[in-house]
């Protein structure tokens, strides 16, 4: 019986402590990286809508000037100051086809915040929307 606990074959406590320390070593490294992922998406995700609602308010622009009166869309949606986005009130209706129901924001100044803290305002006199 004896020899049989010596043949039997496992990991002793200081092994596993140290792929313990080395498991926990990887992982407070690659934390920040996936951290920093997030918000660089958050950031394109942003910048996308932003691109698309540019677009829309050049159609609309094409839209006008083909009938004889060009102008720029007055506004871009319903809403006002301190709303959120979602299915009652969406966001950038007056141009999109699928508007934005979530993750962005007016404050209380009337700039639309996006999911990446973008603030972002509309000028109708110009067809502009602008990173402030």
């Amino acid at each position: 019986m004896h020899t049989a606990l010596r043949n039997a074959r496992g990991f002793t406590l200081v092994e596993l402590v140290i792929v313990i320390v080395l498991l926990g070593a990887l992982t407070a490294t690659a934390v920040p990286i996936f951290t920093n992922l997030q918000d660089e998406a958050a950031q394109a995700a942003e910048k996308a809508v932003i691109g698309s609602v540019r677009s829309a308010i050049g159609l609309k622009y094409a839209e006008t000037a083909v009938t004889g009166t060009p102008m720029y869309p007055a506004k871009l949606d319903a809403t006002s100051a301190d709303t959120v986005a979602s299915e009652s009130t969406p966001f950038f209706v007056d141009v999109l086809i699928d508007p934005i129901v979530k993750d962005w924001k007016r404050d209380d100044s009337g700039f639309y915040v996006g999911p990446a803290g973008g603030r972002y305002e509309y000028d109708p006199s110009t067809g502009r929307i602008l990173e402030r």
